[in-house]
């Protein structure tokens, strides 16, 4: 009777200890999911050109993603009030290499998440292709979470490396030697003051993000 017993409480533990590791397991499977669609749909919008079709199908960025374990949380790098998550993405299309990287940076409320694309040309020159804000969460309604929005985004796209070695500048803190977007980005200054108006800080935390990003990946040569 008693050996019976130690069999069931026996059975009944092995059981149940089963069911919590079946439980955290899938717990921590939805988790690892959860946070790499966070990384894969930003990327695939990144990857889009002005035709809406992507230079990279999204079997291979996926195989990247998984490949190179690139962008962990778990690897951040701190460098002021700017966080990089690395390693970086790295891939090739036509020859050209392209690299995807994610930064948090110090925003007026919080940190605000900035995802990254730039590519190298054949000539050795690094260009910032595409940015996306995927989180804003603790800056102000109307004012600093307008980082969020496309128009602000759209402005930190195509600048040549001659701007991203002069520096990133908002008009915001900086008068721009002219008014023209694509000849002011020449010169590191991004025009934002239409559409950030009273939030300085938040949209300078993006543009240090960016800034941070293209100083790591010169520091690769």
């Amino acid at each position: 009777m008693f050996l019976k017993r130690v069999i069931q409480i026996s059975v009944f533990l092995i059981v149940s200890t089963l069911a919590v590791v079946m439980i955290v397991n899938y717990a921590e499977e939805q988790k690892f999911r959860q946070a790499f669609k966070a990384k894969l749909d930003p990327m695939l919008e990144l990857l889009t050109d002005d035709s809406g079709k992507l230079i990279l199908s999204e079997r291979d960025v996926v195989h990247i993603l998984e490949k190179q374990l690139c962008l962990q949380e778990e690897k951040s790098f701190g460098t002021g009030n700017v966080r990089l998550y690395l390693p970086h993405c790295e891939f090739t299309v036509d020859n050209r290499k392209f690299y995807v990287l994610l930064a948090d940076s110090k925003g007026y409320g919080g940190w605000i998440k900035v995802m990254a694309l730039f590519n190298r040309e054949l000539d050795g020159s690094v260009h910032l292709w595409k940015i996306k804000v995927l989180e804003a969460k603790d800056e102000t309604d109307g004012l600093g979470k307008n980082v969020l929005n496309e128009d602000f985004q759209s402005r930190f796209y195509n600048i040549p490396q001659s701007g991203l070695e002069n520096g990133l500048k908002l008009d915001l803190e900086q008068f721009p030697p002219t008014f023209d977007e694509e000849e002011a980005k020449k010169q590191g200054f991004i025009l934002v003051a239409d559409v950030m108006s009273y939030a300085t800080i938040s949209a300078k935390a993006v543009a240090n993000g960016i800034q941070a990003m293209y100083e790591y990946l010169r520091s690769l040569k």
